[in-house]
């Protein structure tokens, strides 16, 4: 009976893991499995159909991507989708956590394949990570609602919205937007 006990050292070290699980960890792991079940679309052109066809559940967008079209075009489709963005430091990244690498013997990235969008469409099995990172989105999304209250949105005038609509889809929180319109919708 004895043996099948489990020594409260091996607990610890499994709560400290599970406890010590950050975002950017989370992103990795659910990239991981989105491609996995297949699931990931990378580059422009197979995430802004999946944006448009609204099939999208996350997309990742590159912050170092030197074409601001590209990233106005994805912002834009997340925001008529109602699809959570979040900003990756860099492309060859991203592209890494998507697959698009060559791993040496160790498993470490030899080279990558930059990329600067990539989409998910089905997140696969529900995991610690993945409840991690709806977590972190949803908590983004309560604290940029909660800034702006909206008896402020109605006392704007419709060109300083459009200026602070452009500021948000900037900053890349973008869940704000549609209760923007709907507000000026409902006033109309």
């Amino acid at each position: 009976m004895a043996d099948e006990e489990v020594p409260a050292e091996e607990v610890a070290e499994e709560v400290e893991e599970v406890a010590e699980m950050n975002v950017l960890d989370a992103l990795k792991e659910v990239l991981k499995k989105a491609l996995v079940h297949d699931g990931l679309r990378k580059g422009l052109h197979e995430c802004a159909k999946a944006l448009d066809r609204r099939s999208a559940r996350l997309c990742c967008l590159a912050k170092d991507c030197e074409n601001e079209e590209y990233k106005k075009l994805i912002r834009a489709l997340c925001a008529e989708g109602e699809v959570s963005v979040i900003m990756v430091d860099s492309g060859k990244d991203l592209g890494a956590w998507c697959g698009l690498a060559k791993l040496d013997a160790e498993g470490e990235v030899k080279k990558a394949v930059r990329t600067s969008c990539a989409v998910i469409t089905d997140f696969g099995e529900e995991t610690r990570a993945l409840t991690v990172l709806l977590d972190y989105l949803q908590n983004q999304s309560d604290e940029l609602y909660s800034s702006v209250s909206e008896e402020k949105i109605r006392l704007l005038t419709t060109k300083q919205v459009h200026s602070w609509l452009i500021q948000v889809l900037k900053s890349s929180r973008v869940t704000i937007i549609q209760s923007t319109l709907r507000l000026r919708r409902n006033e109309e």
